[in-house]
């Protein structure tokens, strides 16, 4: 019987004893305290009486408001109910504030239903709504909101195995402490006929006569003071205690919490990386032994099936379960069983998926919107192999996806295919996704694929049923590097760098794992994952922590924390109790949190702490093991269900972010509607929480200092114009470059009529050039470079125009110009995730462009961080520096020796956030508080 069926049993036995006694409020503490048992009784009893507050409170030890559709639903009929009685007597004042604090949470949900309550204010008789005319007196609406609120009761997962009180004796804790003493008595070296049991705190011993007992509670009192007991009492009508003899029996053992038979890594071979070992068995028992349940903490329902405990973690603070996305915000439907997720390196809405028919999507999920699908076809057939042409093209249908994942700077997607192939696409934003590159990478499937930039080269791993490892170049498609070792097929691999030393874990479906250097000598590590399971590596958003996860042949899976230092596995993640043969899916969320799809739900835990930290089953219809990935931020979740879905749940954080893109969307459509002339209301889901409307198209002027956040950093004793300056590596201090500075300045600089040329750093051998063609440059403007992070792209900056350029074929692929009646630009710079263009302008005003497509997104007027009663000559910005983490917040250097330092306001936390157009009392931007320093 596992630890935890024990630990609700005695809960159960706590429970009758307490209801014998008449402890009758301490029995619903105990109930709604643990969790075990939900009192119908108790709770009927209440919802007739109208103890509304004892309702809820009581309710609140099983579930809560947002925990689910059902549990969402008690909350508000109660409070409905609540409200309507206030209406009845005519307490309009309770009623309001019944409305504007308990029922107006419900408002996000369903804002027209919260609109119909609030319209019952102001009618005499809110009988008169045809919905609630068949509304009768108090009694029979609380009958009928009893029967009600049962059959949510019964429906909810919640209140699984909770409903019934387990049919056992009566008198049941009395009689097993009888049955303890006897047991005790049977041992006592010296039985005396009629012992004196003068307390349960510590085993009974029979003294020898005229031996003195001690009573541990007694407090040095003397012994007079405590009354002598006549022989023994019994303690329950199950008979008294017996002095009968009893042979000798072995002393049971206490409870074992730990999982007997958990499998340990086991190593082989030796090599340069330190070799992986098994962790000191008494360091790994003392830290399980820290992982055990007790009665006062919340237990978990577990079902029939289970075969070990599950440590939960205690003192859950609802902190931590906000950061964690448990709500469903979104339902996509993808219409084929999703094989594999990824979303965006920065666009947090945007979600690739892959699935079992070959079909590739890419969803705008706050809007559910396809902005991409295509089902698997070979590009070019002329170009295949034999052995391509035999099998794929016959057996396209056939084919799945087995890996979608997008590159670090989210320009390219690739797609690992169940025969042979890999596809990369390049995608430009919106819809714009492209062919870039088709491999025939493996013989078979071709399990995983990740993207890697070792020594700034960008190339992309793969490994496969062929049991290899292959390295490849984005730019060429040429196969670099093959690792052979593996004796199975290889399932997934996770390159890596670790200071200097840039390297590929690999791991096999029979759980071996080896680690490759970008060479070709051979593995440099084997050894074997927990349980020989076929996992996944996986590193926290920080790359400093390594974590896998898999599940083996007997259907057993594991989760574990790598110490990279020695090579031991550092943590056990205790909460897979259930052997199923599919392989469990996890993902990490930036570095706090990790998540596994496991028993039908998806289950989470904080990454310090090895024991469950909380599971949700995303209200229902989910498979035995989804597929689950966060997106970067942390605030999405897509998991996988049983009926071809998708299901995004959400932090707070997370439906807010998808309600402004949405709200954007439907003022671009509203907008359009309007200029073809036809008119008419949008269709909208009552239960979704109502919208802004915006314009994505119109640029914002922001014209006061009210409008975004500015800051003005005075220039020092003889400063001249600022001619350039930069961020220092803690992104706590600028530095600046006068034009009469005294330290040596070096930049690189071309002009309108050369060349953009290509050279190789490592022989200074030229590979190619372009001339500049941009309509209405001068010969002689002073033009600007600088490499988007993808090191593909590249912004040149001139007085007239922006352009980005594509360094593998030198070819404009955006252009900017700057219109004849504005002032020339003087600087521009990419934002650090090259998201955004910051540009300054010589009349004081700065632009903020999309980087993808050159839009306008923000114009910033000098009169919003330029004092009115500016000098002479005129103060204007004259170079541009950006944050080197955040890719919202830049400065700008002016001509009178100063610095200005932006960002967005915290309610917007981004420039690319379109919001409403501003009024007077709205504020688009704040001032950024500065310390001044003695340095």
């Amino acid at each position: 019987m596992s630890a935890v069926n024990l630990s609700q049993d005695m809960v159960f036995l706590v429970l009758q004893y307490l209801n014998e006694e008449h402890l009758n409020d301490t029995a619903r503490w105990l109930e709604k305290e643990s969790g075990v048992f939900f009192n119908l009784q108790h709770f009927e009893d209440l919802l007739k009486d109208g103890k509304w507050d004892e309702v809820e409170s009581y309710l609140i030890g099983f579930t809560k408001p947002d925990q689910n559709r059902y549990s969402m639903k008690l909350f508000f009929e109660i409070r409905k109910q609540k409200y309507l009685e206030a209406l009845d007597v005519k307490d309009l004042a309770k009623a309001a504030e019944i409305l504007t604090k308990d029922l107006k949470c419900f408002c996000v949900v369903n804002e027209s239903l919260f609109q119909e309550l609030a319209l019952l204010l102001t009618v005499e008789n809110f009988r008169e709504n045809p919905k609630l005319a068949n509304y009768g007196d108090t009694n029979s609406a609380r009958a009928f909101l009893v029967t009600e609120l049962k059959s949510l009761i019964e429906s909810n997962d919640c209140f699984q195995d909770k409903l019934q009180f387990p049919k056992f004796k009566t008198s049941r804790l009395k009689t097993i402490m009888n049955q303890s003493l006897n047991w005790q008595h049977s041992h006592c070296k010296t039985p005396q006929k009629h012992p004196d049991i003068r307390t349960l705190f510590v085993d009974h011993v029979c003294k020898k006569l005229n031996e003195a007992v001690t009573n541990p509670n007694a407090n040095n009192q003397p012994m007079n003071s405590i009354p002598k007991a006549e022989g023994v009492q019994p303690m329950s009508g199950n008979g008294q205690f017996n002095s009968m003899a009893v042979p000798n029996q072995p002393s049971f053992p206490s409870w074992n919490l730990i999982p007997a038979n958990v499998p340990c890594p086991t190593t082989s071979g030796t090599s340069a990386f330190s070799s992986f070992q098994s962790p000191d068995s008494r360091s790994r028992l003392e830290s399980e032994n820290n992982n055990t349940i007790g009665v006062r903490g919340r237990l978990p329902t577990i079902s029939e099936r289970v075969v070990s405990p599950i440590p939960m973690q205690k003192s859950v603070g609802p902190s931590i379960l906000d950061e964690i996305p448990r709500n469903v915000g979104r339902t996509l439907n993808q219409g084929s069983t999703v094989t594999s997720m990824d979303f965006h390196p920065f666009h947090q809405t945007l979600l690739l998926v892959g699935t079992n028919v070959g079909e590739v999507t890419l969803w705008e999920v706050s809007l559910k919107d396809k902005l991409f699908s295509k089902t698997f076809q070979v590009w070019d057939v002329e170009k295949c192999s034999t052995l391509i042409r035999a099998t794929v093209m016959k057996e396209a249908p056939c084919v799945s996806v087995r890996r979608t994942v997008w590159s670090p700077d989210g320009s390219l997607f690739g797609v690992a295919y169940s025969k042979h192939m890999v596809q990369v696409f390049s995608f430009s934003g919106g819809r714009d996704v492209r062919p870039h590159l088709e491999i025939e990478a493996h013989s078979g499937s071709v399990n995983d694929m990740s993207f890697c930039t070792p020594n700034m080269q960008h190339l992309f791993v793969t490994c496969g049923d062929d049991m290899s490892v292959k390295v490849f170049d984005v730019a060429t498609g040429r196969n670099l590097i093959t690792f052979q070792g593996h004796e199975a097929p290889v399932h997934s691999v996770c390159p890596h760098v670790k200071g200097d030393v840039n390297f590929i874990f690999s791991i096999s479906v029979d759980g071996k794992i080896k680690a490759w250097l970008y060479d070709s000598k051979g593995s440099r590590v084997d050894y074997d994952a927990p349980g020989h399971a076929c996992s996944r590596m996986v590193y926290s958003a920080d790359g400093k922590r390594l974590f896998s996860c898999g599940t083996n042949k007997e259907g057993d899976s594991h989760i574990v924390e790598w110490n990279e230092n020695d090579g031991t596995i550092k943590r056990f993640y205790q909460g897979f109790n259930i052997r199923c043969s599919s392989i469990v899916h996890f993902d990490t969320s930036k570095n706090r949190f990790l998540a596994a799809g496991d028993n039908f739900s998806i289950k989470f835990w904080d990454m310090d702490n090895s024991n469950l930290l909380t599971a949700v089953d995303a209200d229902g219809c989910l498979p035995a093991k989804p597929h689950i990935r966060f997106n970067k931020e942390g605030n999405l979740l897509a998991v996988s269900t049983n009926d071809n879905k998708i299901k995004i749940l959400a932090t707070v954080n997370g439906i807010r972010v998808m309600h402004t893109i949405k709200s954007d969307s439907r003022r671009a459509t509203a907008e359009n509607l309007t200029t073809n002339g036809d008119v008419r209301m949008l269709d909208r889901n009552p239960t979704e929480e109502p919208v802004i409307p915006s314009n994505p198209q119109t640029s914002i002027e922001i014209k006061e200092p009210a409008q975004c956040q500015s800051l003005r950093i005075p220039a020092s004793g003889g400063m001249d114009k600022i001619m350039t300056l930069v961020y220092n590596n803690s992104a706590n201090g600028i530095l600046t470059l006068a034009s009469n500075a005294v330290h040596q300045y070096w930049r690189w600089s071309i002009t309108a009529n050369e060349k953009l040329i290509v050279w190789r750093s490592e022989t200074w051998e030229r590979q190619k050039s372009c001339p500049l063609q941009i309509p209405g440059v001068s010969e002689t403007t002073p033009i600007h470079l600088q490499f988007h992070h993808d090191q593909i792209h590249l912004l040149v900056v001139s007085r007239t125009f922006l352009a980005i350029y594509e360094t593998t074929e030198l070819k404009s692929v955006k252009q900017w110009v700057v219109p004849e009646s504005w002032a020339p630009i003087t600087d521009a710079k990419f934002s650090c995730n090259a998201s955004l263009i910051y540009c300054s302008f010589s009349d004081g005003t700065l632009k903020i462009f999309n980087a993808a497509t050159l839009q306008v997104l923000r114009q910033i007027n000098s009169t919003a961080y330029l004092p009115a009663n500016a000098s002479s000559p005129p103060i204007y910005p004259q170079s541009v520096a950006v944050h080197p983490r955040d890719a919202n917040q830049f400065a700008v250097g002016l001509s009178d020796g100063s610095v200005q330092v932006f960002e967005p306001l915290d309610s917007e936390a981004r420039w690319d956030l379109i919001v409403p157009e501003p009024d007077e009392h709205r504020s688009m931007m704040r001032q950024i508080p500065v310390e001044k320093s003695d340095d």
